[in-house]
């Protein structure tokens, strides 16, 4: 398994608010590039980088859960199918059924 990366990228003002670029990593073992809105423009750098810290915390810990933690045929199985249709619009959760 490869070694996390710790990230701590500068936040930078578009438009009228502060953003963040973070590197994404799924269970896949991608990597892709997101962007955080943190504040509004008008707050000063200080607390701009505060809530930057805080926003990464989890994930330079290596606390925050990348990626799906369920794939898709298991919530098919488990829980789209299992709930109970409703009975006064029975059209609106039919699943079609292979004959």
């Amino acid at each position: 398994m490869a070694r996390r990366r710790f990230q701590s990228p500068k936040p930078f003002k578009e438009g009228q608010f502060w953003w963040l670029f973070v590197w994404d990593q799924s269970v896949t073992g991608s990597r892709k590039r997101q962007r955080i809105k943190l504040a509004k423009a008008d707050m000063a750098v200080r607390e701009v980088q505060k809530i930057a810290e805080a926003k990464l915390r989890p994930l330079n810990q290596g606390l925050a859960l990348t990626g799906s933690a369920m794939i898709l045929s298991e919530f098919m199985t488990d829980i789209y199918t299992s709930r109970p249709t409703c009975q006064s619009c029975p059209a609106a959760r039919r699943i079609p059924t292979a004959a």
